[in-house]
């Protein structure tokens, strides 16, 4: 196991959501309420990115077709 920093809280603050790629893995960091979480960056449903969903109030909605995921529990 290794530590890879896939983006800085600096951009979080500006974007709220942030997609990486690490070790062929999808990954989706997302900033609500002052703690960050990161998830598997693909929606289960159809696969569709996560990072190009977005934040509403405490839900991480999919664009694909609006799923929600809690941004603390998933």
């Amino acid at each position: 196991m290794y530590d890879t920093q896939i983006t800085t809280m600096a951009e979080l603050e500006q974007t709220t959501l942030v997609g990486a790629q690490v070790a062929g893995v999808e990954l989706v960091a997302v900033i609500n309420e002052g703690s960050v979480t990161v998830f598997e960056g693909r929606c289960p449903h159809q696969g569709t990115l996560l990072a190009e969903g977005y934040v509403d109030h405490d839900r991480l909605v999919c664009r694909g077709h609006g799923w929600q995921f809690h941004c603390v529990s998933g």
